[in-house]
C-alpha cells in the first residue's frame, strides 16, 4: 500500500513532503440538503482539491487538504471513485478523520456526503481516502491497483459581502486576487505590482488564482475574487489623481480596506515594493482592522542551505505498519534549496522491527522510480541508509520513494499477522546538497537558477500593458513551483540585455530573440540550430513560442508571437496567442512545472506542445549530416504543428501534463 502525507502548502509553507491527493464526494438526502442550506443572505461557492487524491495497493491511503474561505461553511461534499482494484473490498472517504462515503473497491462510484461546520478546523477540510481489502492469503493482492477521487469538490455557503477588514481580506481559500495598476502606471508601480503578485501566490496555495490587471476601471469584488490595487502617491494624493490621499515615508507604504472591497497599497514609489513584499506575510490575516500605516517587509526568502533535515524540508517522521508492500514518498526538489545543484547526499536514520525466523523482508529505495538501494530486514532494530544521487538523476523535482516489503514466517497474511514497522526520523534524516549544474538547460532549470531576484524585462512584440499582464503570468507561474518568496526586477530590454544575468523576457521579438541567442530565432524564415549552420522553414503562424535557453553564461526564458508583426492579420492573432500561453501559466494544471524541454509553442487550438530540438553537432562529417537531417524533421515538425493548429476542429483542450500532482 501507499502512504501520502497531507499537503500543506500554504499552511505550513515549507512543506515540500510529497503529497499525492485527490477529490471526494459526499451523499446526501434532499432533507438533509435541506437542513444545511445557506441562508437567503448567503452565497454558494465550490472548492475543488489543489491536488489528485490517489492511493495504491492494499491498505493504501491519502490525505489533501481543501482550504475553505473565512466564514464560509461546508454544506456537501461530491466526487466519484475510480478504481482498478480486482479483488473484493471498500474504498473509504473522509473528512477530518470522519467516514463520510464508501465504494466497492472493483468498481468504485459515485461520493456525495453531507459536510458540516465540524468538518472545518481553522479553515481546512482534510479529505482522506483510504482502501480495505478482504482477507487474503496473498500478502501482495492487489499490490499495484490504484483509486483516485475525480472531479470533486467541497460545496459551501459564504457571505455576498466583500471584506471590511484586511485580516478578511488576506484569508485564504479564495477563487482569485487581482493585482491592479493603472494605464499611466510609473516603474516603481508596475515593479510592486509584479512584486504583489508574487507575495500573494507565496501566501496563497493552489487552486486560488492571481493575476495582474491594467485597467483604470474601479475594481467591481465580491467575497470570493479581491483585487488589490497599486498606487504611488506624492504629497497631494495618488500620482495623476486629483483626489486627496493619505502620504506615507519611504519606510513603508499603507493598506487599506476601502467602501468597494478592495485593498489599496499605496505609497512614495520608493515604498511601494517592501508594502508588496509583506503581502505574503501570514501575520496580516490576523489583523481586523481596516487600515496599516508604514507597512514594510523583506521576502520571505530563506532556502535550506547546507546539510538539512527532512523536518526542515517540511516532511514529518515517515512511519509505515503492516503486511505486504508499504510506500512513502518524499520530495526533495531543487527550488527549496534556491540554487541549481549538482548532487544531492540523502541521510536516512531509522528503527524498524526485528525480522522473525522464517520471514522474509526488506526496505528499498527508488529516486524518481529508479531503484537505488535496497536493505534486507534481520534481527538489527536500527535501520541507517545512505543515498547519494549524482547529476545525472537529479531533476527538478524529485521524489524519493521509501518501500517496506513483508511476509510473515507463515508465508501468507490470513489470518491477520502480526505486522512490521518502519519508522524514520525526519529530524534526525538528512539531505546534504552541493551546488551545480544538473539540469539541461530549459525550463526546468527555473526557478533555482535564478536566486531570490527574477530579471524580467518587457520586448517590443506587444502593447505594454497587455505585456506587464504577461509579466504578471510568468511570475505567478515561476513563484508557483518554489516555497521560497522570490523578488522581482523589472528592467528595460536594454538593461536585460547588457546585465548579463539569467531572467525572463516578455514578448521577444524577431530581433530580440535572435540577439539573446534563442535555439529558434524568427525572421521570415525561423531557423534552427545552434550553432551554424542553420536550416531554415517559413512558417506562417501564427503562434506563440516560450524558448528557455543557456547562452553567454547565463539561462534565460523568452515568450513571444509569430509573427511579431501586429499590424497584420496574423502578428494580431499571435499576440493574442501569446496572452493565452501566459494565462496559462498562470492558472492552468501545473503552471509552470508544464512547460519542458527548451521550446514550447501554442497554436490557435490553445494547447501547449514541445518542439524537440536537434543535439549539438559533433565534429565528423556523419555528426554534420545527421543534425542536418535533425534539423529538417524538426522544422517540418515546427510546420506541421502549424497547419494542424489552423485546420483541426474546435474542442475542449484534453488533460495536460501536470495536472494531476502526485508527489
Amino acid at each position: 500500500m501507499t502512504v501520502r502525507s497531507i499537503s500543506m502548502a500554504g499552511v505550513l509553507r515549507r512543506s515540500t513532503f510529497a503529497s499525492l491527493a485527490l477529490a471526494l464526494t459526499l451523499g446526501m438526502s434532499g432533507a438533509a440538503w435541506a437542513a444545511h442550506a445557506p441562508v437567503a443572505s448567503d452565497a454558494v461557492g465550490r472548492a475543488e482539491l489543489p491536488y489528485v487524491l490517489s492511493v495504491q495497493g492494499a491498505g493504501g491511503s491519502s490525505t489533501v487538504a481543501v482550504t475553505l474561505p473565512d466564514s464560509a461553511t461546508p454544506i456537501v461534499f461530491d466526487g466519484t471513485v475510480r478504481s482498478t482494484f480486482t479483488y473484493d473490498g471498500t474504498i473509504i472517504v473522509t473528512i477530518n478523520g470522519r467516514r463520510i462515503a464508501q465504494v466497492p473497491a472493483r468498481t468504485g462510484g459515485p461520493v456525495h456526503a453531507v459536510a458540516n461546520a465540524d468538518d472545518v478546523d481553522r479553515g481546512l477540510a482534510i479529505i482522506g481516502m483510504y482502501v480495505q481489502l478482504d482477507p487474503h492469503a496473498d500478502c501482495f493482492v492487489d499490490n499495484t491497483s490504484t483509486a483516485t477521487l475525480a472531479n470533486a469538490s467541497l460545496t459551501y455557503s459564504h457571505p455576498v459581502t466583500p471584506p471590511t477588514t484586511i485580516g478578511t481580506f488576506l484569508s485564504p481559500g479564495l477563487s482569485k486576487l487581482t493585482v491592479q495598476v493603472g494605464t499611466k502606471a510609473g516603474e516603481a508601480e508596475q515593479q510592486a505590482a509584479l512584486d504583489a503578485v508574487a507575495a500573494l501566490v507565496h501566501l496563497y496555495p493552489v487552486p486560488t488564482v492571481v493575476k495582474l490587471l491594467v485597467s483604470d476601471t474601479a475594481p467591481k469584488d465580491d467575497f470570493l475574487n479581491r483585487t488589490v490595487v497599486v498606487q504611488a502617491t506624492d504629497e497631494e494624493g495618488p500620482v495623476g489623481s486629483a483626489s486627496p490621499s493619505s502620504t506615507s515615508t519611504p519606510l513603508g507604504g499603507t493598506l487599506e480596506v476601502r467602501a468597494d472591497g478592495a485593498l489599496y497599497l499605496t505609497g512614495a514609489p520608493s515604498a511601494l515594493a517592501g508594502t508588496a513584499f509583506a503581502l505574503a506575510d501570514p501575520a496580516l490575516s490576523l489583523f481586523e482592522g481596516k487600515r496599516l500605516d508604514h507597512v514594510a517587509g523583506t521576502p520571505d526568502w530563506a532556502p535550506a542551505t547546507g546539510k538539512t533535515s527532512l523536518a526542515d524540508l517540511g516532511a514529518p517522521t515517515i512511519s509505515m505498519s503492516g503486511v505486504g508492500k508499504l510506500q512513502s514518498v518524499i520530495a526533495i526538489d531543487q527550488p527549496a534549496f534556491g540554487q541549481s545543484l549538482s548532487e544531492v547526499q540523502v541521510s536516512l536514520s531509522g528503527v524498524i522491527t526485528p525480522l522473525p525466523e522464517g520471514g522474509a523482508g526488506r526496505v528499498d529505495f527508488l529516486w524518481n522510480g529508479t531503484l537505488i538501494d535496497s536493505i534486507g530486514m534481520s534481527s538489527d532494530t536500527a535501520l541507517n541508509a545512505q543515498l547519494a544521487i549524482s547529476s545525472e538523476q537529479l531533476n527538478r523535482n524529485n521524489q524519493l520513494t521509501i518501500e517496506l516489503s513483508y511476509v510473515p514466517p507463515s508465508g501468507q497474511c490470513t489470518p491477520q499477522p502480526l505486522a512490521a514497522r518502519l519508522d524514520f526520523d525526519a529530524k534526525q534524516s538528512f539531505v546534504t546538497p552541493t551546488a551545480g549544474d544538473s539540469v539541461p538547460p530549459g525550463f526546468e532549470r527555473f526557478p533555482q537558477v535564478l536566486g531570490a531576484s527574477v530579471p524580467i524585462a518587457l520586448g517590443s512584440a506587444g502593447n505594454p500593458a497587455s505585456l506587464l499582464q504577461q509579466a504578471g503570468d510568468l511570475i505567478a507561474g515561476l513563484q508557483s513551483s518554489t516555497t521560497e518568496q522570490l523578488a522581482v526586477n523589472l528592467m528595460s530590454t536594454a538593461q536585460f540585455q547588457s546585465a548579463g544575468v539569467s531572467g525572463l523576457l516578455v514578448g521577444a521579438s524577431a530581433v530580440e530573440t535572435d540577439t539573446l541567442g534563442a535555439p529558434l530565432t524568427i525572421n521570415d524564415l525561423i531557423s534552427v540550430g545552434d550553432p551554424a549552420p542553420r536550416f531554415t522553414a517559413a512558417l506562417p503562424g501564427p503562434l506563440a513560442l516560450a524558448q528557455a535557453f543557456f547562452n553567454d553564461k547565463r539561462d534565460v526564458a523568452i515568450l513571444g508571437p509569430i509573427p511579431t508583426d501586429a499590424l497584420s492579420v496574423a502578428g494580431k492573432a499571435a499576440l493574442q496567442l501569446n496572452e493565452q500561453f501566459a494565462n496559462q501559466i498562470a492558472a492552468g494544471p501545473g503552471r509552470w512545472t508544464q512547460l519542458t524541454g527548451q521550446v514550447v509553442s501554442m497554436g490557435a487550438t490553445g494547447q501547449l506542445q514541445e518542439i524537440a530540438l536537434p543535439a549539438a553537432p559533433d565534429s565528423s562529417t556523419s555528426g554534420r549530416s545527421f543534425l542536418i537531417v535533425g534539423l529538417i524533421a524538426t522544422a517540418f515538425l515546427i510546420i506541421g504543428l502549424v497547419v494542424w493548429s489552423r485546420t483541426k476542429p474546435q474542442e475542449p483542450a484534453p488533460e495536460l501534463p501536470g495536472s494531476s500532482t502526485t508527489s
